[in-house]
């Protein structure tokens, strides 16, 4: 089964990501920027020179070459620094680009910025930094700059994670309002159990789930008026069926070797239905004794359930594989049979090939059956007394019950506990 993430968890980890994302792009844009500006500044100072001079050389063409303290204007490539030709070849010299030269054993920074003449002489003007003190001054300054960029994005993306967290927090918290409200739902009271809450989300899911419940407790409350009728109309019939055995058995129809055997499986199955009727009247009622107790053979009622219900694996390439502990646990009899023989019924109904273990502990019973491709329906939905109403038994008697629906195959394990009290009568006798 694949685990389910968290949507909290997903929710934060995506916004961490992109927000760091967000924070270190626009940082690296700030930077680049940043080195492009000065890049920028300085090639307008030189294209501003190129210009007067261009100006200066229309009027006169021998117009000397500017010069100033840090700035130097070269004719033709063969008169730069050797340094600088040595370094940054002709044919990129050429490229009509600002070039910047900066020698790593030297403390001077160069921006060349080539023009062609009119005469079809390249003109080459240089701006020249020396890396004195008054100049790293101005480079701590921007390194400055750089670390506040650096800090402020660093800052931003804090704040993105508090307020996220927050926000989460606030949403989690009216979440948990919902799911604790949800969990506290009650049947009886469920008119005066409706609430509004603070978003409108979270009102919609409310209304689902009220309205969903309200529809489950309209089921829950027909089937137990079903189930108080039912067993009330048969108990009447049932009570004539006894009566009209007990006088065949008193006419001694029970010795006849010709009824023998019908007499008896008409009285098993007669007392089975005056037991079944009872506890459904039990399942039905707020009482929470179950009907007379007594120690059960855990073996022997689970051989004779899979003997009533084989007839289900009729035509069928099923094996049945059991393993059987001969445990006896105190509890009411007819109860336990209803319980596994609806889990053994299901099995065998919806199993069309492949195998069927069953299997028994002091207080565990087990059943587990494969599924193939073409008979793939829900098992929880398939119980003869419906899933509900077997809960309802498993819960009242104090168990659990787990169904393990997966994709090859499908199990009910109930968990039993090995003593019930109530009135205890030996098993034979039942």
């Amino acid at each position: 089964m694949r685990k389910t993430r968290s949507l909290k968890r997903t929710i934060i980890y995506t916004v961490l990501f992109l927000g760091t994302v967000l924070v270190l792009g626009y940082t690296t844009l700030l930077l680049d920027f940043g080195e492009r500006g000065l890049d920028l500044a300085i090639e307008v100072r030189l294209d501003m020179e190129k210009r007067a001079y261009s100006e200066k050389y229309a009027q006169n063409p021998n117009t000397p070459l500017p010069s100033y303290t840090n700035f130097k204007t070269y004719l033709n490539y063969s008169s730069l620094p050797q340094d600088i030709r040595d370094t940054i070849p002709q044919e990129e010299m050429s490229s009509r680009q600002m070039t910047t030269y900066d020698p790593l054993d030297q403390d001077i920074i160069q921006f060349i910025y080539p023009w062609q003449r009119p005469d079809d002489k390249w003109v080459f003007f240089v701006f020249t930094v020396w890396l004195d003190e008054d100049t790293e001054r101005v480079l701590q300054d921007l390194d400055v700059m750089f670390s506040l960029i650096g800090e402020v994005g660093l800052t931003v993306l804090t704040i993105i994670v508090v307020l996220i967290l927050g926000l989460l927090h606030h949403i989690s918290r009216a979440i948990n309002e919902l799911r604790d409200w949800a969990n506290g739902l009650q049947l009886k009271t469920l008119d005066q159990q409706r609430r509004m809450f603070k978003y409108r989300e979270l009102d919609q899911l409310a209304d689902l789930i009220y309205n969903n419940t309200k529809r489950i407790a309209k089921s829950i409350e027909r089937e137990q008026r079903f189930l108080e009728h039912a067993s009330h109309e048969l108990r009447t019939p049932i009570a004539i069926l006894q009566n009209n055995l007990e006088l065949l058995e008193y006419k001694g129809l029970d010795k006849d070797p010709r009824f023998a055997a019908s007499f008896a499986r008409m009285s098993t199955s007669v007392h089975n239905m005056h037991h079944l009727t009872t506890t459904l009247l039990w399942a039905s009622r707020k009482e929470t004794n179950p009907p007379q107790v007594s120690n059960v053979q855990l073996k022997t009622l689970i051989e004779e359930l899979i003997t009533e219900n084989t007839y289900l694996l009729n035509n069928k390439s099923v094996q049945v594989n059991t393993m059987l502990s001969n445990e006896v646990i105190t509890a009411s009899r007819h109860v336990l049979r209803i319980i596994l023989g609806n889990i053994i019924r299901n099995a065998f109904q919806h199993t069309h090939e492949g195998e069927i273990s069953i299997h028994n502990t002091a207080d565990t019973f087990v059943v587990f059956n494969t599924k193939t491709a073409d008979h793939e329906e829900s098992k929880t939905d398939s119980y003869g007394l419906g899933i509900m109403l077997i809960e309802r038994l498993v819960t009242k008697m104090g168990w659990d019950i787990i169904f393990d629906n997966s994709e090859d195959f499908f199990s009910v394990t109930l968990q039993m506990d090995s003593t019930t009290m109530g009135t205890t009568a030996d098993d034979s006798k039942t």
